[in-house]
C-alpha cells in the first residue's frame, strides 16, 4: 500500500536526513563539498514543496471525496517552489485561520531561510549554479527550519487520527 500524507512526508525526511548526514562527512576543504551543498539545495527545496503539496493532497482525500476530490487533486497536481508566500497562500486556501498561523509561525529566521534556500534552488535550476555558493552546513540549517515548518503543515493538514478513532482488531 503505497504510503501518503504524513507518512510519506517522514519517509522521505528519513532519506533526506541520511543525505545530510553522508555530506557531513566530505571534508569542508573538499572542492566537491560545494557540489554536494548545491545538490543538497536541491534535495531540501524539493522535499519541502513535495511535503507541502502531498499532505494537502492528504487533507483532501481525508475530507472529500467525488468530483470534488478530483477536483481538488487537480489544483495540487502542479506544485510550485515553496516560497513562503506560496505555502501562506496554500495554507490559506484550508483556513485563514492556519493562514495566520503558519504567517506567524514564519517570521523572522524561519522566512529567511526558506527564502535563502529557494533564492539558491532557483538560481541552480536555472543554470547559475556559479552564483549560488553556499556550504552544507548552511543547506543543514535551512533543512531544519524547513522541518519545523513541515512538522507545522503536518499538524496543520494531516493530523494524527487520534487513538479512540482508531479501530482495533478483535
Amino acid at each position: 500500500m503505497p504510503l501518503h500524507g504524513r507518512a510519506l512526508v517522514i519517509v522521505e525526511e528519513g532519506r533526506l536526513k541520511d543525505a545530510i548526514s553522508r555530506a557531513n562527512a566530505i571534508d569542508a576543504l573538499d572542492q566537491l563539498s560545494g557540489d554536494v551543498a548545491q545538490y543538497l539545495v536541491l534535495r531540501v527545496a524539493g522535499w519541502l514543496e513535495q511535503s507541502a503539496y502531498e499532505l494537502a493532497r492528504a487533507r483532501c482525500r481525508r475530507h472529500v471525496s467525488g468530483p470534488v476530490l478530483s477536483f481538488s487533486l487537480s489544483h495540487l497536481e502542479r506544485t510550485t517552489n515553496p516560497w513562503c508566500e506560496q505555502l501562506v497562500i496554500l495554507v490559506g486556501r484550508f483556513d485563514a485561520g492556519w493562514q495566520s498561523t503558519l504567517d506567524a509561525f514564519l517570521a523572522g529566521e524561519r522566512k529567511d531561510a526558506i527564502n535563502s534556500l529557494m533564492g539558491l534552488r532557483t538560481r541552480i535550476a536555472h543554470g547559475e549554479a556559479s552564483t549560488a555558493r553556499t556550504s552544507v552546513a548552511r543547506v543543514a540549517g535551512y533543512y531544519q527550519s524547513c522541518s519545523e515548518v513541515v512538522e507545522l503543515l503536518c499538524d496543520l493538514l494531516d493530523p494524527p487520527v487520534p487513538q479512540e478513532y482508531v479501530a482495533v482488531p478483535a
